[in-house]
């Protein structure tokens, strides 16, 4: 079996990463990162000072419809109305799946 990346279910929808993004991925992290993308619309690495160069790795493994959100407070709402609310810091890797979810 691969290797994958740590992470935590956030309710009521979304992961948080807790393995560092910082370095390259490997194939099997790159498709499970993919896959948590995917899966749950919502991905958070807190405390991931990252380069631009990486976030662009990154947001790049994640196609078209992925969004950076900008640090602050956001707010993601999921087909059903179901609404998700986030505080991020600059250091904060935080993207959604904007074919799947409202962001504000």
């Amino acid at each position: 079996m691969g290797v994958t990346l740590q992470f935590t279910r956030m309710e009521p929808f979304g992961v948080e990463i807790l393995s560092d993004l910082s370095r390259p991925f490997g194939p099997s992290e790159a498709f499970h990162f993919r896959d948590l993308f995917g899966n749950h619309g919502v991905v958070l690495a807190r405390g991931a000072a990252l380069s631009q160069e990486r976030r662009d790795e990154l947001l790049s493994l994640l196609g078209d419809k992925a969004r950076l959100s900008p640090a602050g407070p956001a707010q993601f709402t999921n087909a059903d109305g179901v609404v998700l609310e986030l505080v991020s810091q600059a250091v904060d890797f935080l993207v959604w799946d904007e074919a799947t979810l409202t962001g504000s």
